[in-house]
């Protein structure tokens, strides 16, 4: 058919044509299979990376509780020294459970006050979602955004609130990310 001018290509490509017969006359031979790009759903970003965030921490906080506790302890509590000889040292019956956490509100780290609303979200997100593992101590929201936007020593905060692990983390948002 010679050169033929297409739409959207600059130059003109050279083209052929085959009669209905000489395409019959052929032999079939199978093409290989080119794969075909896979479609992307879009997603936006904050989002996706809220989800692997709680699905990265969950999957360390379920490997940390899995893992065979050798050194488990059982809790001392001893009355004030005033009162020590009228009361024996109490044994607790029940030590701190294995996987026992707070989730510190996350810190915004980006300049837009109005992405406050995300980081709480986030920390209330992985307070619901450690809360549904069976056997777990999560300590409630509440609680936990009492120690907001103050400055915090992170061992203090487990021995006052009596769990064996805190989360602390931060988001930011740059540009449309």
């Amino acid at each position: 058919m010679g050169e033929q001018s297409v739409k959207n290509i600059a130059r003109p490509v050279r083209a052929y044509a085959m009669s209905a017969d000489a395409v019959a006359s052929t032999q079939l031979v199978a093409a290989p299979v080119q794969p075909t790009p896979a479609r992307r759903r879009v997603r936006s970003r904050p989002v996706a990376i809220a989800a692997s965030v709680v699905a990265v921490t969950a999957i360390g906080i379920v490997a940390w509780w899995a893992w065979p506790n050798r050194n488990s302890q059982t809790v001392s509590v001893q009355a004030p020294a005033a009162s020590r000889p009228q009361i024996p040292p109490v044994v607790a019956s029940n030590p701190v459970p294995r996987l026992s956490i707070v989730v510190l509100p996350f810190a915004n780290l980006s300049n837009d006050p109005e992405q406050e609303y995300f980081a709480d979200g986030i920390t209330d997100d992985l307070t619901t979602d450690l809360s549904r593992i069976v056997g777990s101590f999560v300590i409630a929201r509440n609680t936990a955004f009492n120690y907001k936007g103050k400055s915090v020593d992170v061992k203090q905060i487990g021995r006052e609130l009596g769990v064996r692990y805190v989360l602390e983390g931060s988001v930011r948002r740059t540009r449309s990310r």
